[in-house]
């Protein structure tokens, strides 16, 4: 499996976390393989959502 972030696969000793933005988005349930991160890419991630360098609303539009 690998990091939606940063397209890097997960080591086997890694583990992955839910995506902030996926929650912030309304996710629940089953979480999606694309919602299953690295924590460092996920705070890297909701830093730049903070500074507005990247929208909310964009990173979901053809996710389903």
């Amino acid at each position: 499996m690998k990091c939606n972030i940063c397209n890097i696969e997960f080591k086997d000793n890694e583990t992955a976390t839910v995506r902030q933005s996926w929650l912030d988005a309304g996710g629940f349930g089953h979480v999606p393989e694309f919602a299953r991160v690295h924590k460092k890419c996920d705070e890297k991630e909701q830093k730049m959502l903070k500074q507005g360098k990247i929208k909310l609303e964009n990173l979901y539009k053809n996710k389903k």
